[in-house]
């Protein structure tokens, strides 16, 4: 098997509960994941990291799937606080869930370590992914907004401008899907 060009090992099966869980670990190349996402954030990371991952298929329905790694072997040129030379590791991981009967929708989680986390309840509608809930933290405890997402942070030091540059990518337009009139 492979993802994003690089091989993955999986291995696994069906759980006494009736439940089904694969088990997943590979090494995955920003190179690779740049070639199959359009993430200007990407254009700041560079290398490889070993992860590892589960698919679970719980009995009753529904998905999950969670990664992890300790991102050895990736360097980010990104803004303090998430920039970070090879050698230096920084927990990171993603979930994403799919409950039985979820007409249409999931939940993202992500995290770097205590420096950062997000979650985000999604609708898909028409093609389109919508976030009608969610919270992104900075060195602070996550919370989730009612509607839309809550940001929270604390920081010495943050640099506005390095960050709405990293989040334009390489041509410093806009990002993909930035309202009219908003600022990346």
């Amino acid at each position: 098997a492979r993802v994003f060009g690089d091989p993955v090992m999986v291995s696994g099966g069906t759980r006494p509960d009736g439940s089904v869980v694969l088990n997943t670990q590979g090494t995955l190349s920003v190179t690779g994941l740049r070639q199959a996402v359009d993430l200007p954030l990407l254009d700041h990371l560079s290398g490889s990291a070993p992860w590892k991952g589960a698919v679970t298929v719980p009995k009753k329905g529904g998905v999950e799937f969670v990664l992890d790694s300790n991102l050895n072997g990736i360097v980010s040129s990104l803004p303090d606080p998430l920039n970070k030379s090879a050698a230096a590791s920084l927990p990171f991981r993603f979930e994403m869930a799919v409950p039985a009967g979820a007409a249409g929708g999931d939940t993202l989680k992500l995290a770097a370590g205590t420096l950062f986390q997000a979650q985000f309840q999604r609708q898909h509608r028409g093609g389109r992914s919508v976030v009608t809930r969610g919270g992104m933290s900075l060195n602070e405890p996550l919370r989730l907004g009612d509607k839309g997402v809550m940001l929270s942070a604390s920081a010495d030091r943050l640099d506005a401008d390095a960050w709405r540059k990293a989040l334009a990518g390489k041509s410093g337009a806009p990002a993909a899907g930035a309202a009219e009139g908003d600022e990346a």
